[in-house]
């Protein structure tokens, strides 16, 4: 399911022997300076390129909910922009929507790191809203 998405799984050791081994380590082995399950690292140092060996970590993120171009707008922005101006979202007792509307309308004017925290609020108000419609309205 992963691989068939793109998506970096994180899938644990579930050999009970191996999870026991692992915590008898000392911590050396396990962290060494920044670097993290160092000896699982060297354990493979040999087996794969150095370009990979020595390759940072890189974070995977989501795209973003709203597009860097005013002209092209992601399915997620519009979505987001077409539940907060409708009128069951209006209905909802704990969202200003002229405020919400306004919040979203600036957000491509945002830093990114604003506009990440954002994109998360918006994300939290989707949720709300999708759950005030189908489980709290018969």
């Amino acid at each position: 399911m992963e691989m068939a998405h793109s998506v970096e799984g994180r899938l644990p050791f579930l050999d009970v022997e191996f999870v026991e081994f692992a915590n008898r380590l000392p911590m050396r082995l396990k962290i060494r300076k920044l670097k993290e399950k160092f000896v699982l690292y060297e354990s493979i140092k040999e087996l794969v390129p150095k370009s990979i060996y020595q390759r940072t970590k890189h974070v995977f993120a989501a795209p973003h909910a709203i597009s860097d171009s005013p002209l092209k707008k992601t399915p997620l922005e519009t979505l987001i922009s077409d539940v907060i101006r409708s009128s069951d979202f209006s209905d909802l007792p704990f969202f200003d929507q002229p405020k919400t509307i306004q919040l979203f309308e600036s957000m491509r004017s945002m830093e990114r790191r604003e506009r990440m925290v954002t994109e998360c609020a918006f994300y939290l108000i989707l949720s709300a809203y999708y759950c005030n419609k189908h489980f709290f309205k018969g």
